[in-house]
């Protein structure tokens, strides 16, 4: 069998499904300007997890893979990349890229305290 010329489906290999924690931290309590109710505000920090590897590639393949998954994980609002991507020589002419996501997202959150 030979090796694999692109990343698909077909030859993903999943480590970790992916989980999301949530966090909140308090920032502020207080009564807005014109206001008569207390309100909290909250910064809630979303990270998702992921891990899995695209795997049987010739070395032309993964380097086209990392790549994609470079643009594929670069956060738009700050430029940087949510992932550790590595393309690894696995033995012969076989490479396989590792992933590690971690995406994150940041929301402020207003309650009304009663």
């Amino acid at each position: 069998m030979g090796l694999i010329e692109t990343h698909s489906s077909t030859n993903k290999v999943r480590h970790q499904l992916p989980v999301t924690t949530v966090t909140r931290t308090l920032v502020f309590v207080g009564v807005p300007v014109g206001g008569t109710t207390d309100h909290a505000i909250y910064l809630e920090r979303s990270v998702t997890h992921e891990r899995f590897s695209y795997v049987g590639m010739t070395e032309a393949a993964a380097s086209t893979c990392a790549a994609a998954m470079v643009s594929a994980y670069t956060n738009e609002t700050t430029g940087e990349v949510e992932a550790d991507i590595e393309a690894v020589h696995v033995g012969g002419r076989m490479w396989q890229v590792n992933v590690e996501v971690r995406q994150t997202t940041k929301t402020f959150v207003a309650e009304e305290l009663t």
